[in-house]
């Protein structure tokens, strides 16, 4: 050891190693490369880390799900998983509140890393102050003593309880006909990748025996069609993170959802079928301008108008941004919604065919190019959307 200390001597690669674990460090820390004791290497570390886990004051729960139903078939949904489930308010173990707060923070800092909301400095100064604000030490468990059996039992009882939830929600998820679950799935391999728009390619077979299926089995058809829309086909609606979020973020999901289905819907719209998809387009574009507008205004406390015509939003909107856009880019904006919608100026016009008086919304001389039309939207969410997202 002296000579290691004075430099005459260096230890041996083999030595090293040896020395990180009986002191239960990592290689880089030993070499002065980090401040971190434990390093993940290979797969035995991790097998280290998790028993060395287990023996400390941290309770939690391992769920293995590796069952499933339908003749033990793995879904998109419903996949080869184990959790590790800490209970915050375990009396027994005082860190775990301390633990899922951690893993909270965790979950949200990567989550605006990989939205780009920060940067990858950002995150590292994030956990640096968690480093530095959990830095108690974590004291070994008692050790495992002889119970009562009563006591015993009770907690049989309770890991019970908690797999059987877990067990129930698995029965619930799917839940459904394992005929018809197999037509959808056929279904949804063939056709996912296939728009109506190019109908030869849809495989209308499997269509047809979904009809059939449902005629032979009508007693129960709504109970089918209801366990169906739950099964995740990897297209499943999941909302509920927005509990976590300001409900500003919600709105801002109505304003983007209706400018990127207008992007997707002019991907098939080339040629001749712009001629009858361009009513969902710019339907879609000018619910999406009326939101942002609509949202500005509400952001700013402004009553809005019970209108749905951009003109008039626009309008009322200008004074508000006023302060907050160069003149150079109220003017552009002023042209664009202007100069695409000089007649038709409420998405109304594109969700019906006619008026209330019987009259078309639509002329049969509208003329205009869709792709164009997307450009100059983009031009507009590029000047105004530091300002209806937040």
């Amino acid at each position: 050891m002296s000579a290691y200390e004075n430099g005459k001597n260096n230890p041996t690669i083999n030595m090293l190693i040896d020395i990180a674990d009986k002191c239960k460090v990592s290689l880089d820390w030993l070499a002065g490369s980090s401040d971190y004791t434990l390093g993940f290497l290979s797969m035995r570390d991790f097998v280290l880390f998790m028993y060395e886990l287990a023996m400390k004051k941290i309770g939690f729960e391992i769920i293995v799900e590796d069952k499933f139903l339908n003749n033990d078939i793995e879904t998109d949904g419903n996949k080869w998983n184990v959790k590790l489930v800490f209970f915050g308010n375990d009396k027994e173990y005082t860190f775990n509140a301390d633990v899922c707060n951690i893993l909270k923070e965790l979950s949200e800092n990567l989550y605006d890393l990989e939205a780009y909301s920060i940067i990858k400095e950002q995150f590292d100064s994030m956990k640096n102050k968690s480093v530095e604000y959990y830095s108690l030490p974590l004291t070994q468990k008692k050790k495992i003593e002889e119970r009562p059996r009563y006591e015993i039992i009770k907690k049989e009882n309770l890991v019970f309880e908690r797999k059987w939830f877990t067990i129930a929600k698995l029965f619930r998820r799917i839940k459904m006909n394992k005929e018809l679950y197999t037509l959808i799935k056929t279904y949804i391999e063939e056709n996912s990748k296939v728009s109506n728009i190019s109908k030869p390619d849809i495989d209308f077979e499997t269509t047809y025996k979904i009809i059939e299926f449902l005629k032979k089995n009508k007693d129960n058809l709504d109970k089918n069609i209801q366990d169906s829309i739950t099964l995740d086909n990897g297209y499943m609606v999941k909302i509920d993170w927005l509990n976590n979020f300001p409900h500003s973020t919600k709105e801002v999901g109505y304003i983007m959802s209706f400018k990127e289905a207008g992007d997707i819907l002019l991907e098939y719209s080339k040629g001749v079928m712009a001629d009858y998809m361009f009513y969902s387009v710019v339907f879609n574009y000018m619910q999406y301008l009326e939101l942002t507008l609509k949202r500005i205004l509400s952001k700013n406390n402004k009553q809005i108008p019970f209108t749905h015509n951009i003109n008039d939003l626009w309008n009322n909107t200008k004074p508000v941004i006023i302060n907050k856009l160069t003149q150079d880019e109220i003017t552009i904006i002023d042209s664009i919604i202007t100069s695409i919608f000089p007649i038709n100026q409420t998405s109304m016009d594109f969700r019906y065919k006619t008026d209330k008086q019987g009259k078309d919304n639509i002329a049969n001389t509208y003329r205009l190019d869709l792709y164009v039309v997307k450009i100059w939207i983009d031009v507009y969410d590029a000047i105004i959307y530091d300002i209806y997202n937040t």
